[in-house]
């Protein structure tokens, strides 16, 4: 969900005028009251000192089906452990199956407080792919 924060460009050559004023002239408008409530930029967070682990997943899925769907379905459950999902690749044409498209993200697993062990990324990664399998009714390629 995009916010406008302000307006910024090149003044009118009628308002310089009117103003007497030469030469390219930029004006902007900035909504303070936004930047002041603090939800408009990104805030600073400290990187973890601990590895992350990153995990690939590739599903055969209907033409239909969005990438931004799935990414939003993944966010909602939103795993403690899951840092980041993003999507790195979706394919159509050539060698795949009529009406269906191969989409492919990229998973991200981290804790803030330890390093992660095997299992526990394990779990938390087949959470992940069960929702989405059931939530789209999709698989996963091997």
């Amino acid at each position: 969900h995009e916010q406008c924060c302000g307006y910024f460009g090149e003044a009118h050559p009628k308002l310089l005028e009117l103003f007497d004023l030469s030469g390219p002239v930029f004006v902007f408008h900035l909504e303070l009251e936004k930047f002041l409530q603090g939800n408009v930029l990104p805030r600073f967070q400290e990187l973890s000192r601990f590895p992350f682990v990153e995990r690939d997943l590739s599903f055969l899925v209907d033409e239909n089906i969005s990438a931004k769907d799935m990414l939003e379905s993944i966010r909602r459950i939103a795993p403690a452990l899951m840092k980041n999902v993003a999507v790195f690749d979706v394919y159509k044409g050539k060698g795949m199956v009529p009406g269906k498209k191969s989409l492919a993200l990229r998973v991200t697993y981290a804790s803030d407080e330890r390093t992660l062990d095997h299992e526990e990324v394990e779990k938390t990664h087949h959470m992940v792919v069960s929702a989405l399998e059931k939530a789209f009714h999709i698989e996963v390629r091997k």
